[in-house]
């Protein structure tokens, strides 16, 4: 499967399997986004410019 790595602040993050759970909007147990998360899509590969905004549009209804 051909992907393209994360960059985040020049670190190159590359996803693997490990004991983490999975946490959105936190980076670890003791911290977490202090906001609102509507609704999270889940993908096993990376999507396409238009399939995003393809979710984006069904998800927000615009």
């Amino acid at each position: 499967m051909d992907t393209t790595n994360l960059d985040y602040r020049r670190a190159v993050i590359v996803p693997q399997r490990g004991k983490a759970p999975f946490l959105v909007g936190a980076r670890d147990l003791s911290s977490f986004f202090q906001g609102a998360i509507g609704k999270v899509a889940i993908s096993g590969k990376e999507l396409s410019r238009m399939r995003i905004e393809q979710h984006f549009s069904v998800m927000t209804g615009r």
